[in-house]
């Protein structure tokens, strides 16, 4: 029974870093907002909690190093995460999450290049 306490745990603390990355991303990067600020905070105030309370684990799990000094007082930028540390799964992760949310008829690899990326 521990060991599934201890998955679902790990399986939080991933899922709320890809939101926080994801949409930090979205907003700080590319100008585009697509869930409110209210959900925004909480997800961030749930990930230094998880984050806080669950120390080693929370090192091992990807993305450790840009979410570590999370604080919810100062946005992405000001943490000092910039355009290039972001990994290419979120970045990729953020322009498919968007493309979805406008409804965009364009293809994703037309999409994409409209933000200034192509696709590899």
């Amino acid at each position: 029974m521990k060991e599934r306490f201890i998955m679902n745990i790990s399986d939080k603390i991933n899922q709320r870093r890809r939101q926080f990355l994801v949409h930090s991303f979205l907003f700080y990067e590319l100008g585009e907002a697509i869930v409110p600020d209210a959900d925004f905070d909480r997800w961030a105030r749930e990930l230094i909690e998880l984050q806080r309370d669950n120390l080693d684990l929370s090192a091992a799990l990807p993305f450790h190093e840009l979410t570590a000094a999370l604080d919810t007082s100062v946005s992405a930028e000001a943490m000092g995460i910039r355009g290039e540390d972001y990994p290419l799964s979120i970045k990729s992760a953020a322009l498919h999450v968007l493309h979805r949310h406008k409804k965009s008829k364009a293809s994703y690899e037309t999409f994409a290049k409209k933000y200034g990326y192509a696709l590899l």
